[in-house]
């Protein structure tokens, strides 16, 4: 009986360190997580940043026509229209959880 109790103990003990671990692992993920959220935020304020400028630069100069111009313009629409589109996403997702 002592043997037994010894082993569960040993058990409980080893159950509470793996809930322990998985618990620090949790919080970890989240923190990565969190991290990549801001790091994208940052990245897309940038891309905004040189998207002003570009537009900037053609406003001024219309008859500049650069490959690099036109990629950057033509990144932009394309972003513009996926924010179109996870916007409807989210007000439809909205709507059937109200």
């Amino acid at each position: 009986m002592e043997n037994i109790e010894k082993i569960n103990k040993e058990i409980k003990e080893k159950l509470k360190e793996i809930r322990k671990a998985n618990k620090e692992k949790i919080t970890a993920t989240e923190n990565i997580q969190q991290m990549v959220e801001k790091l994208k935020k940052k990245r897309n304020r940038i891309i905004l940043h040189l998207y002003k400028n570009v537009h900037r630069l053609k406003k001024a100069f219309p008859a500049i026509n650069t490959e690099e111009i036109t990629e950057v313009l033509n990144q932009k629409i394309e972003l513009r229209k996926k924010r179109v589109k996870n916007k409807k996403r989210l007000e439809k997702s909205k709507s059937f959880c109200i």
